[in-house]
């Protein structure tokens, strides 16, 4: 349901929106947990290709289990402007947004033994998340 209603919006905003899912009928990860990760990534993944001409504007998404882990990966257009803070961390660049977002993403793959990282390069910015998926962990 979350992914149909980024999907519409993409649709809506005129974003070249692929997606990639070979992921099990079952997963031993939180319905809230994946609800937040991916409405969290594909938030900022919308927001920000809607900011760029519309000849650019792309979203890619995957979602693929590699051994025990989950990796979801978005890649998304946006403007090339990023703020960090003093420690190298992203931070939001919305009006009056705190930037906690991708802060809470990596404290939610900490919780499943795995990690995220972020990076960009000049027109894209990119977004990775491991989950463990041996529950015995947690």
């Amino acid at each position: 349901m979350l992914l149909c209603h980024y999907l519409a919006l993409a649709k809506e905003s005129r974003i070249d929106f692929r997606v990639r899912i070979e992921i099990p009928e079952e997963l031993p990860i939180q319905d809230m947990d994946i609800s937040v990760l991916l409405g969290n990534l594909l938030e900022n993944a919308v927001t920000a290709s809607s900011r760029i001409p519309e000849a650019g504007r792309s979203i890619r998404l995957n979602m693929i289990c590699v051994g025990k882990m989950l990796a979801i990966t978005v890649d998304n257009s946006f403007d090339g402007i990023v703020k960090k803070d003093s420690e190298g961390a992203y931070l939001s660049t919305r009006h009056s947004h705190r930037g906690l977002g991708l802060k809470s993403l990596t404290e939610i793959a900490e919780q499943y033994g795995g990690g995220a990282e972020f990076s960009h390069d000049k027109q894209t910015f990119h977004s990775s998340v491991m989950l463990g998926l041996d529950r015995k962990q947690y």
